[in-house]
């Protein structure tokens, strides 16, 4: 996934790279645009705390939040034929009441609501194609147990599905009741992925909030190298994670370069965005199965454990590999 390791002839690990895809120069100057956004909502404790950020960065970027409830077929599968109209138009008016509760605490924000019938997937889907929509908010519970982790899929269905930045609020994001300031952003990056639009979307909000940024590359499957080899092994791709932001001069701080080693990329990602108290872990993320090889097929365990919420972004469909 991160670094190739094979074994040379006498048994010692032997690190080489691998092919990358070529990152397309960046406009420093560019600024993402977040006008339209949606917050899919069930009303979780985790969906409202969706909604609470939501409205922060709603009043910052002077945002339209539609606040978009699905009410699923299964919800309402068991009822007899007769009764079936019922039962859907008392499932509608008790989420037009719930929507109107939660709205009514951000007197200051005007929140569309919108309610559909489907899955929560298809109407955002639905939504993000009638409506220029710039991110999508939503809650998910954690991964305790496969029933929780079957719960907490909508959030994976959609940021894997919707073409457009996810921002996810999973159970363990800590403070929220009380939205912390963005002052570090933490962007994990494979290098094999294209993530550039990642990059650029870290890069702009690092700008804007004047914040901090760290780059992490986890090398996967050894453990660290002696100590007077280390800086050897790991120089190459401290090299990398320079480039992806060698077109970003006005940052505010000079970008912090971390490369890890782990068995797996997700722990060391989760322990030093907890180590730097990062507010914000920026991710891309491609349409494949989740149990693949790549850091972008980890997605959901680093969405679902995160002590801050995860921006993923869809990685370009377009690539070009060297």
């Amino acid at each position: 996934m991160l670094g190739l390791i094979s074994p040379t002839a006498n048994g010692s690990p032997k690190f080489r790279l691998q092919k990358r895809y070529i990152m397309p120069v960046l406009d420093p100057a560019s600024q993402i645009l977040l006008k339209n956004i949606i917050v899919a909502t069930d009303f979780s404790p985790t969906s409202k705390s969706a909604l609470r950020y939501a409205t922060v960065i709603a009043r910052h970027y002077r945002s339209s939040i539609f606040l978009v409830h699905a009410i699923e077929p299964k919800t309402y599968a068991f009822s007899q034929p007769e009764t079936m109209d019922r039962t859907v138009d008392q499932l509608i008016k008790n989420a037009k009441q719930q929507m109107h509760d939660e709205a009514a605490l951000f007197p200051d924000l005007e929140l569309q609501q919108c309610i559909q019938q489907g899955t929560a997937v298809e109407a955002v889907q639905r939504m993000v194609i009638l409506i220029n929509i710039d991110l999508v908010v939503v809650g998910t519970r954690g991964t305790e147990g496969f029933g929780k982790l079957v719960l907490g899929s909508t959030a994976e269905q959609i940021f894997r599905q919707v073409r457009c930045p996810v921002l996810t609020v999973g159970p363990d994001v800590r403070g929220q009741d009380s939205i912390p300031e963005l002052s570090h952003i933490l962007l994990p990056a494979d290098l094999l992925s294209d993530e550039s639009r990642a990059v650029e979307y870290a890069t702009s909000l690092t700008m804007q909030y004047k914040a901090h940024l760290t780059l992490l590359h986890v090398m996967i499957g050894t453990e660290p190298p002696l100590t007077e080899d280390k800086e050897a092994v790991i120089e190459p791709y401290r090299r990398r994670l320079e480039q992806l932001t060698a077109t970003s001069s006005d940052l505010f701080y000079p970008p912090e370069y971390l490369v890890e080693f782990g068995q797996d990329a997700v722990t060391p990602i989760l322990r030093v965005a907890k180590e730097q108290a990062t507010d914000l872990i920026v991710l891309t993320v491609r349409r494949a199965e989740p149990w693949t090889s790549h850091l972008a097929d980890k997605a959901y365990r680093i969405v679902a454990e995160s002590p801050c919420p995860v921006l993923t972004i869809p990685e370009p469909i377009r690539r070009m590999e060297l």
